[in-house]
C-alpha cells in the first residue's frame, strides 16, 4: 500500500524483513491516526514463508506500533523508530504519554 503523505527515517532488520519507518499517512493501517506522526513496522514475510513478497500481492503486513499502552491511538507524534538488528525490538521517541502513568510533560523513549 502506497501512503497519502511522506514516511521517512527508515530501519530495517539485519535480514532485511523487518522495515521499520516513521509516517505522517493516515491510510498505512485500518482507523489510521490522522495528522501525527507514528511509527510503523513493516513486515515483509508475514506468511512467514521464508519469501520477501511484494507489498501489492499480499503476504506482507504494516503495523501501528506508537499506539498507548490500553491500545487507543496517541494524540501526539511519535517519532525515529530503529530496529533491532533481529527485529524483535523498535525503539522511538513519544511526545504523547503511551505508557502510565507518565507524570512529567518530558519526550518519552
Amino acid at each position: 500500500m502506497e501512503g497519502d503523505e511522506r514516511s521517512d527515517h527508515l530501519s530495517i532488520s539485519g535480514d532485511g524483513r523487518f522495515i521499520s519507518f516513521q509516517s505522517w499517512a493516515n491510510n498505512l493501517v485500518p482507523g489510521g491516526p490522522g495528522a501525527i506522526i507514528e511509527c510503523y513496522v513493516f513486515d515483509r514475510d508475514a506468511d512467514c514463508n521464508g519469501v520477501f513478497d511484494d507489498a501489492f500481492q499480499g503476504g506482507v503486513r504494516t503495523w501501528l506500533i506508537s499506539r498507548k499502552s490500553d491500545g487507543q491511538l496517541a494524540t501526539h507524534s511519535s517519532r525515529n523508530p530503529k530496529l533491532s538488528d533481529d527485529g524483535r525490538t523498535v525503539v522511538f521517541f513519544s511526545m504523547d504519554p503511551l505508557s502510565s502513568p507518565d507524570l512529567d510533560i518530558l519526550t518519552d523513549c
